[in-house]
């Protein structure tokens, strides 16, 4: 009997669940249905004219479909599978490696038709699709990359023999960047090397080889083509240097001395190579703009900020300029009582910074053969600074030959000359830079005051900062450089050698400077000043060197005398 209540119990419960849930079911179906049909009447509802309004929904394109590329890495000399080589879509990040057979599977997004293979030790590989989807792609060992000659002071050895810290620039890959200097080249090129740069026109560059040394200067030794020069190397076209190569250990003493504590740069200029005359044009221009430059205060907030900090310090704010109200600053009509300079708001960052172009021509006739080789370019490059009234311009002349007489005699020489013309401002200094000035001289003064002249500022006494460049814009340093060398080889037999060379390197400097009156406000000149700087140095390189180099089947003998 227990069993049959208990039963029934069970059964009542059961029933009046589902009636219950069914309930609910009907009660959201019923408002669901309600819900509709007051959208459906306000929709109905809206007029006409608007309705015709409404922009249609505009069917996206289909989206973009991802191919799968397979295929196998092998090595081309052994014809074995490259394990762990790397694989990447070029132009994405998009990227994968090698499994144990040399096998590798990718996705490459449509629109993408070239992979980028590389492993270390081979050379690496663009491989172009082609509606392609199964690769076999072989890479060739990189051993031939260790047989380049690499120039060491007075001698050369291959990539294998080097026992030194030698960096060596890659000039292909920076042929193209609108540089002026040398210096600037190695930015990011050769491990251990830091250039420091004021970024202004023509590269005022100062380059620090694994820190800083203790003996002369911290500047490295500069060799070009043979011969130590100094400083102003903004005045050598970049285009015209065939290799760069970095010397960064002791070792760059053994051969130079002292002088290269501090490191060694050696840079060797073109010459000529095929036997037709070649003839190459080389033109670049793009422009330069500062950019995450900071937001300067207007004239208002200027005078609120004042306001805010005199009650900060608890006193009643007041100013000469912005007037002794002490609820808000006053902007006045003119900023003296002679009423010639009205009141402004001037963002002073924004005026003495431009978008500035720059621009590169390069000529090159060249032509070699067995007998003679010979290379001639001109060049002319110009840089506008991104500071107004700044710029760089250089004209230079490249001439080298060599001649072979009678297979055992060589006469050659390098000459580059060039003409330099730079106007910059100091940018580095805490002080007296020209972008300081542009921070501290307030908005509230005009460019220009009402007679033409530049206007003065009644806060503090920096000077107009677009009239101080204005007023040194013909202040021009000139430079005049020349430099190379004249040598001779004589070749004894097929191991012995002798060489000599006489290298100069000369520079005569000018620069004179005007600097006119002015009286702007707290900031004045009153007399005019003129002052006139030459100067010229020349520096004589005789160099003779006896080599000695002998292979034997497992090693090589090389010696080398030298006087200079």
């Amino acid at each position: 009997m227990k069993t049959n209540l208990s039963t029934s119990f069970k059964d009542k419960s059961r029933l009046l669940f589902f009636a219950f849930m069914s309930s609910i079911i009907f009660i959201q179906y019923a408002a669901a249905e309600s819900v509709s049909s007051k959208s459906a009447i306000a929709y109905n509802a809206i007029p006409e004219s608007l309705a015709s309004n409404r922009t249609p929904r505009t069917m996206l394109p289909p989206t973009s479909v991802d191919q799968e590329i397979k295929g196998k890495v092998i090595d081309e000399k052994r014809n074995e599978p490259v394990i762990g080589a790397s694989v990447l879509v070029v132009g994405t990040s998009i990227g994968t490696i090698t499994d144990l057979n040399g096998n590798f599977s990718i996705m490459v997004p449509d629109g993408h038709e070239e992979l980028s293979i590389s492993y270390l030790g081979y050379v690496s590989k663009i491989v172009r699709l082609n509606n392609t989807t199964d690769l076999t792609i072989y890479l060739e060992d990189a051993d031939a990359l260790l047989d380049e000659v690499v120039v060491m002071g007075y001698d050369v050895q291959k990539k294998r023999d080097l026992t030194g810290s030698v960096s060596v620039v890659n000039m292909d890959e920076i042929k193209s960047l609108p540089v002026a200097s040398v210096e600037t080249m190695l930015v990011g090129r050769a491990p251990g090397v830091q250039v420091l740069s004021d970024n202004g026109p023509g590269g005022n560059v100062t380059v620090r080889i694994r820190g800083f040394g203790t003996v002369n200067n911290n500047d490295p030794l500069y060799v070009i083509d043979g011969t130590p020069v100094s400083s102003g190397l903004n005045s050598i076209n970049p285009q015209d240097i065939e290799s760069l190569q970095v010397l960064k250990d002791a070792a760059a003493s053994s051969i130079y001395g002292s002088r290269a504590a501090n490191g060694v740069v050696i840079i060797t200029t073109k010459k000529g190579r095929s036997a037709v005359p070649t003839i190459t044009l080389d033109v670049y221009s793009g422009i330069q703009q500062a950019f995450n430059l900071p937001r300067m205060l207007s004239a208002q907030e200027y005078g609120d900020m004042l306001w805010r900090a005199n009650i900060n310090d608890g006193r009643t704010p007041s100013s000469d300029v912005y007037g002794n109200d002490p609820l808000n600053p006053t902007i006045p009509q003119w900023l003296n009582a002679n009423q010639t300079i009205p009141s402004a708001d001037t963002d002073w960052v924004d005026q003495i910074f431009r978008t500035a172009p720059v621009q590169s021509y390069n000529l090159n006739i060249a032509k070699g053969g067995e007998d003679s080789r010979h290379s001639l370019s001109l060049a002319y490059f110009n840089q506008d600074g991104i500071i107004k009234h700044t710029g760089f311009d250089r004209f230079s002349m490249r001439y080298n030959s060599d001649y072979n007489i009678k297979g055992f005699l060589n006469l050659g020489q390098n000459f580059t000359t060039s003409l330099t013309r730079t106007n910059d401002v100091g940018t580095n200094s805490a002080l007296g830079n020209i972008v300081n000035d542009a921070f501290q001289f307030p908005s509230i003064s005009p460019v220009r005051d009402v007679n033409g002249n530049f206007g003065g500022n009644p806060l503090n006494d920096t000077s107009n900062p677009l009239g101080s460049l204005y007023r040194q814009k013909d202040n021009t340093k000139n430079r005049i450089k020349l430099m190379g060398n004249v040598y001779g080889d004589v070749k004894f037999s097929d191991h012995l050698t002798f060489r000599s060379s006489l290298g100069l390197d000369f520079e005569n400097f000018g620069q004179r400077s005007f600097n006119p009156i002015f009286d702007e406000m707290l900031s004045q000149r009153v007399v005019n000043s003129m002052s006139d700087n030459s100067s010229f140095y020349y520096q004589l390189a005789w160099t003779n060197t006896l080599n000695y180099n002998k292979n034997f089947e497992n090693s090589a003998l090389d010696i080398l005398l030298g006087q200079e």
